[in-house]
């Protein structure tokens, strides 16, 4: 069955026996009242979200070079003399020190500046709804699973660890659409893009309709009941399409085994 919201409207229009001679208003008419019926699915277990992968850089990291040694910043700060790489009495938990040839631009240390820890990455997207799954250090044509963890899992991890990413931690930022990851170790220096699965809004209806191929009948004739009420079929007609799309429905949701086949994503893994 084509899948196209077109050709499903007007097949629901069909089964009411209004197919012929649709007008503009009549598809508008349709649209509205199947965005409605698709939300008020939700509680049925039928969640029209989607699944996107997102690539975003790694940060460039803040490093600075003092008394002939190099040390990355892993934790935000403005300086003080308490916080000197190498020589503050508490510059430890600010401050590691850099071993091995490491190709980034270093500046000279300075005192009242503002460094920031760059373990961090922001996350955007419009259709943003939360960020699940596993996410792949992409670098160097070598890729790596990075395992996502509990926040509060995450705050037991010291951030004063450096090296390449192996865990990571998601929070939603207070900006809509955005989320904010967390890396561990901090990397010491730029190794490419992460990439990660993203669980998304469905959009606005356009040409398709979100689902799978199981489901097309079902949306079909909930649709023809909606647009049978909103037309005055009669009720003894009504009372068979109702009849039908039921059915429909039951059978649909009797065919997915698994509890995510009724999110319509793809598989996490």
């Amino acid at each position: 069955m084509d899948s196209t919201l077109d050709k499903i409207i007007k097949q629901a229009y069909s089964v009411i026996g209004r197919g012929e001679k649709l007008r503009p208003e009549h598809i508008d008419s349709a649209i509205n009242l199947l965005e409605a019926m698709l939300d008020s699915w939700v509680n049925r277990g039928f969640d029209t979200w989607r699944m996107k992968t997102l690539r975003v850089s790694l940060p460039v990291q803040t490093v600075v070079a003092h008394d002939d040694v190099r040390y990355l910043c892993v934790r935000s700060h403005t300086s003080t003399a308490d916080t000197e790489p190498g020589t503050g009495d508490n510059y430890k938990p600010y401050w590691v020190e850099i071993k091995g040839d490491v190709e980034i631009l270093d500046v000279s240390w300075a005192v009242a500046t503002a460094y920031e820890a760059q373990n961090t990455v922001a996350v955007v997207d419009p259709d943003l709804a939360h960020i699940s799954g596993y996410a792949k250090l992409l670098a160097d044509n070598d890729v790596s699973v990075v395992k996502f963890l509990p926040q509060r899992k995450f705050a037991e991890l010291s951030p004063s660890d450096t090296g390449t990413p192996s865990k990571v931690t998601a929070a939603p930022a207070t900006a809509n659409n955005s989320w904010v990851l967390t890396l561990n170790p901090t990397p010491v220096e730029l190794v490419g893009e992460l990439e990660l699965r993203a669980l998304c809004y469905r959009n606005d209806l356009e040409s398709t309709i979100p689902a799978p191929r199981s489901w097309y009948l079902a949306i079909q004739y909930n649709l023809a009941v909606e647009l049978g009420y909103a037309n005055g079929i009669p009720q003894d007609v009504l009372t068979g399409i109702v009849n039908k799309a039921q059915f429909e429905f039951r059978k649909a949701r009797g065919a997915d085994t698994e509890v995510e086949d009724r999110c319509f994503v793809d598989s996490l893994y």
